[in-house]
């Protein structure tokens, strides 16, 4: 095992994301839990970061991974899949803001406002 000499990051894992779904978007349905794997720590991460609530950071990397499976199909053979799956993530999260500014303030009742 190779240890990455000080300053310089291991990237093994693109690698592995990268052949992860190139296969999964092939049909290799098996390649899902590679790519999982690889990018999932990333991307709750960033999504963690955006959000500051771990709920709706777990929530919204479901979501990304949800459409990352609906439009595997269309994902372009030999890409880096990291810039797709944050593109995908980012668009979630501005989703889920214009969603909660659409949503009336619910208050909590007092006692006695009872109808």
């Amino acid at each position: 095992m190779s240890v990455p000499s000080p300053g310089r990051r291991d990237d093994g894992w693109k690698l592995v994301a990268n052949e992860a779904m190139d296969r999964y978007a092939a049909g290799d349905d098996s390649a899902f839990s590679a790519l999982y794997d690889a990018l999932s720590p990333r991307m709750h991460a960033f999504l963690l970061r955006r959000t500051r609530d771990a709920d709706l950071a777990a929530d919204l990397l479901q979501q990304t991974f949800l459409q990352m499976h609906c439009a595997r199909r269309h994902f372009t053979p030999n890409a880096e899949v990291l810039p797709w799956a944050f593109a995908i993530a980012r668009r979630l999260i501005i989703d889920r803001v214009r969603k909660a500014q659409h949503e009336p303030i619910r208050s909590e009742p007092t006692p006695g406002d009872e109808d």
